[in-house]
């Protein structure tokens, strides 16, 4: 991600200092070349569009190009927009806060001790995945299936007792998300 804020600053001063389409297509063909951007810009001046392009793959699997209309994860900025959701449906009684996970993902390993709150409040001692560097690694700037992410911390070994405990896990908003999509019965994210 770092080589993506960059990218991203460094195209923000470019478009105000070159002010040309020609050299901001220059400068992001090298960033994507260079494996330091995949993603869509956006570079708009004073109401005029400077350059709308898509750079890389959206799907490293696949191969399938990104789009002006692909979309993107956007790691922990969903966190908020996770919790809301969950909120929503908690307050619309689709769902409960003390529900065991269980229930909407019927099969995953301590399911029957994890509350939907602990996912929310970051106390269900299921292993932040993020934390794995074999994944972070291969995972930089590239997209993952939902499959694959869960493969990583699946079959962990709690970190501690469900409500023990306060630590930050990436996993359980991962799962949350799995919870809204079982909940609503559509996708929420990509894959």
């Amino acid at each position: 991600m770092r080589g993506f804020y960059i990218a991203i600053l460094l195209l923000l001063s470019a478009g105000a200092a070159f002010g040309q389409r020609a050299k901001l297509d220059r400068l992001m063909d090298y960033y994507a070349v260079h494996d330091h951007f995949n993603g869509t810009v956006l570079v708009v001046r004073k109401g005029a569009i400077l350059l709308s392009k898509s750079y890389g793959y959206g799907d490293d699997f696949s191969k399938a190009k990104n789009t002006e209309s692909t979309m993107y994860l956007l790691g922990s900025n969903t966190c908020q927009f996770t919790a809301e959701m969950i909120v929503q449906l908690d307050s619309k009684g689709r769902l409960g806060l003390e529900d065991r996970l269980g229930k909407y993902l019927p099969g995953y390993p301590n399911a029957d001790r994890i509350t939907l709150k602990n996912l929310l409040t970051h106390t269900s001692g299921i292993a932040d995945f993020m934390r794995d560097s074999a994944f972070v690694r291969y995972s930089q700037g590239k997209p993952v299936t939902r499959d694959y992410v869960l493969a990583r911390f699946r079959n962990s070994a709690l970190v501690f007792t469900p409500g023990a405990n306060y630590e930050y896990s990436s996993s359980n908003y991962f799962l949350m998300g799995m919870v809204i999509e079982h909940n609503k019965k559509k996708k929420y994210g990509r894959e």
